[in-house]
């Protein structure tokens, strides 16, 4: 390996106990949207293009679940994380991705996720947009 992955300057040689909680849960195979959203780094970390957690955000299961996030109302019983911080950390993302990510939320590919998108615009009133 190179000289800064040898001495922990690059992000293949961080030591599992040195990642953060954010590359912790990236490199676990049960990684759920939530469990990104809850995490303080998310926005930061989105914003400045970290590449596993853009490439996770960007999957088809990953972006139906933001785009209903900010689109359908959460249940009485829902968790206050469901009801206020994922719909927000969800704003967030969408509004400052990377062109990666916006490539993945139009994709021809799976039309289902701006389906959801724009079922939601069609159906609330302008008022209540």
């Amino acid at each position: 390996g190179s000289f800064w992955n040898t001495f922990g300057g690059g992000q293949e040689g961080i030591a599992a106990s040195d990642a953060s909680p954010l590359d912790k849960l990236l490199q676990s195979e049960d990684c759920s949207v939530e469990a990104l959203l809850h995490e303080p780094e998310v926005i930061q970390e989105f914003k400045g293009g970290h590449d596993k957690l853009v490439s996770r955000l960007s999957q088809p299961d990953a972006l139906l679940l933001l785009v209903e996030f900010i689109t359908c109302e959460p249940s009485e019983q829902a968790s206050d994380e469901r009801k206020f911080r994922y719909p927000f950390v969800t704003v967030e993302l969408i509004s400052c991705g990377p062109p990666t990510f916006f490539k993945a939320l139009v994709d021809s590919d799976h039309p289902e996720i701006l389906d959801k998108l724009w079922s939601f615009l069609e159906s609330t009133p302008p008022a209540e947009v």
